[in-house]
């Protein structure tokens, strides 16, 4: 039982893993000048004020917190 237990919570962790990797993937294509080789582009990407960038940034920060 315990076993099963353990595989269970194994496999709600990579499925949570996979879903935010998709997620940051998909945020990360949403944003094309990040992937661009200007020099600027890394000062400027942390500036932005996109709502999106934040609610990422305010999820990624919580989950860090747990």
């Amino acid at each position: 039982m315990n076993v099963l237990l353990n595989l269970n919570l194994l496999h709600r962790l990579l499925l949570e893993i996979s879903h935010l990797t998709l997620k940051i993937l998909h945020f990360i294509s949403s944003h094309p000048q990040w992937l661009s080789e200007s020099p600027n582009d890394d000062a400027t990407c942390f500036l932005t004020n996109d709502p999106k960038f934040q609610a990422s940034t305010n999820l990624l920060q919580k989950l860090a917190s747990r």
